[in-house]
């Protein structure tokens, strides 16, 4: 079997359930519920996921001559469409919050973050937005919380274009300097939240900005290393478990517990998925065993969806919530917003995975960039 062929259907449906996680959060972040303490490492779980994905799809091809300009541009591409379409919903709902007084931004400043967001910008600031009655001062992507880790995972992906060609010892070395960094600034700084000694969720606001990137490194760097050893002589696959063991199902209810279970052990808790289960759990994920072809649909439906479900749910929950609260919609409707939201969301996010799909987009979007710099190029030289 060509490794490039190989479909990690499971990996997929880990990548829609940590989507659906977050979701969850975000639709649940004002009850303060003990299962919402670690949802947040959803994130490092995705960040696991793209180090061990991306180098499926693009480690033999670089190696193989494939120009860092076409790997760039093919890396965007399948990222931007979702990310300018939540740059422009996340602009309506901070339009919204500024007329509701629910942020301290301009109305000039809306446009501003959202122009940046949409180009992967973040936006470094102090100023306050309402998420869900509670102010969040400082999001780096006001409109769209979300993106930020998408921000940090093309951080990575450019990365890769360097850690693709060093050795799995190098590679190593970087892993537990990130590593130490995690751990020693926040104490340092005395940055960690609640007093917790430990604390890796960063990246998100101005104020842990720049954590975020020992924090992706962590995560990505994991999730190469995964992949090198899965494919050097198939050592995992060779890994004999018994067949019971090596079922799809596993994988997907550990996340899910790993997720939804409610003692943080002051932040060391975070600390141990990131550096030990997550890449664990992605390892499992690549050597069970999917036999049943409606499950294999199934989780392929979920990785397929993960993408918009991520970049969509926030700004549609806001700008319903704000909706209901100040036009009265839930008298008309007779729903509740976080339930309307929920059904919007599933709508939206498969209509708009839908389109992109039948359209297109991102083969276009590569075709286009790749022809204009060759266009770019040949007038140069005239």
């Amino acid at each position: 079997m060509v490794l490039s062929q190989h479909r990690f259907e499971v990996l997929d449906g880990l990548r829609g359930i940590a989507a659906l996680m977050v979701m969850v959060l975000h639709f649940n972040q004002q009850y303060h519920y003990p299962f919402l303490n670690n949802i947040y490492l959803a994130v490092d779980v995705f960040f696991v996921l793209s180090g061990f994905v991306v180098s499926h799809a693009y480690a033999d091809k670089l190696a193989k001559g494939m120009r860092n300009f076409e790997y760039v541009v093919r890396r965007i591409a399948r990222l931007f469409p979702l990310v300018a379409l939540g740059a422009l919903l996340g602009f309506f709902a901070l339009v919204l919050q500024s007329a509701s007084g629910l942020n301290g931004m301009t109305y000039g400043q809306d446009v501003t973050t959202s122009l940046l967001n949409a180009m992967f910008i973040p936006y470094l600031n102090g100023t306050y937005v309402d998420q869900a009655g509670q102010q969040a001062i400082g999001l780096i992507f006001p409109g769209n919380s979300p993106m930020w880790s998408i921000f940090f995972e093309l951080v990575a992906s450019l990365l890769f274009i360097k850690f693709a060609r060093i050795s799995s010892n190098a590679l190593g070395l970087v892993f537990l300097f990130c590593v130490a960094l995690l751990i020693i600034v926040p104490f340092i700084l005395g940055t960690a939240n609640f007093g917790h000694p430990v604390d890796i969720n960063a990246g998100w606001n101005t104020d842990n900005f720049l954590l975020g990137f020992p924090r992706v490194v962590v995560g990505f760097v994991s999730g190469m290393l995964v992949y090198r050893f899965w494919s050097s002589s198939k050592l995992l696959a060779e890994i004999k478990l018994p067949n019971i063991l090596r079922h799809a199902a596993w994988p997907c209810l550990i996340l899910i517990l790993i997720l939804l279970q409610p003692w943080t052990l002051k932040g060391a808790f975070g600390l141990i998925v990131v550096v030990m289960l997550a890449p664990l759990l992605v390892a499992f994920g690549a050597i069970s065993k999917l036999e049943n072809p409606i499950l294999a649909r199934a989780l392929t439906f979920l990785g397929w969806l993960s993408f918009p479900i991520y970049c969509l749910h926030e700004p549609i929950l806001t700008i319903t919530r704000i909706l209901y609260a100040n036009f009265g919609l839930q008298r008309s409707l007779y729903l509740s917003a976080d339930y309307c939201a929920f059904v919007v969301v599933c709508v939206v996010t498969l209509s708009v995975a839908i389109l992109l799909e039948k359209l297109d987009v991102q083969r276009k979007l590569i075709k286009f960039i790749l022809a204009l710099r060759e266009s770019v190029a040949k007038t140069a030289l005239i």
